[in-house]
């Protein structure tokens, strides 16, 4: 199941703030009162959207979001028209109702547990290892040319001999393989996550 079937249908009628929405709604108005003339530091942002009730409102979101993203919107371009935007090749790639607070606290508990550092140090690992694997298959790659030159009286079971271990080794590269892109795609995905959220 993904996201969007789990959520809620849209409903965009009115609802009553309870007793904590109000006072986190009236906590971040402080807090905007009180940088009118620049955007809020990004440790506050990170801190109101991550605790209870995240960002409140849609009003207080459309204020704080950009700023949490690090966008300046008093130098924007103009917004294409949906027309336009239905004509982009990824149009119809990400659901439409993306829980934004959500993937900011999953991003930042993924950040904690496993430091970019950390990825990085095993992608090194990962490659280094596969460089040693592809130079290891490439000695087997030349032994077996050397043996191919004897005469064709060999033995079959020497030929099975030299097969077998083959199997493995190919089987050892196609998953060293997977689990590099795996890592560099996630590497990718939450440096992304960061950079487009302001976290470095």
């Amino acid at each position: 199941m993904s996201i969007v079937d789990n959520q809620r249908p849209l409903n965009f009628d009115k609802s009553p703030e309870s007793d904590g929405e109000i006072r986190k709604r009236r906590e971040i108005e402080e807090f905007i009162k009180e940088y009118t003339e620049q955007n809020l530091p990004l440790d506050v942002l990170v801190k109101l959207s991550l605790t209870p009730y995240g960002l409140v409102n849609d009003h207080l979101r459309k204020i704080l979001w950009p700023q949490l993203a690090g966008v300046d919107v008093n130098d924007l371009e103009q917004a294409p028209s949906l027309e336009e935007l239905q004509y982009h090749p990824e149009y119809n790639q990400l659901p439409e109702d993306l829980p934004f607070e959500e993937l900011l606290k999953t991003s930042s508990k993924l950040f904690q547990k496993y430091s970019l550092t950390e990825i990085e140090k095993d992608v090194e690992d990962l490659i280094f290892q596969e460089k040693k694997q592809r130079q290891a298959e490439e000695k087997m790659i030349m032994k077996r040319r050397r043996n191919n030159s004897r005469p064709a009286t060999a033995n079959r079971l020497h030929s099975i001999s030299q097969w077998l271990p083959n199997i493995f080794t190919s089987k050892s590269v196609i998953l060293t393989t997977a689990v590099s892109i795996v890592v560099g795609v996630c590497a990718y995905y939450y440096k992304n996550q960061y950079l487009a959220a302001g976290i470095s």
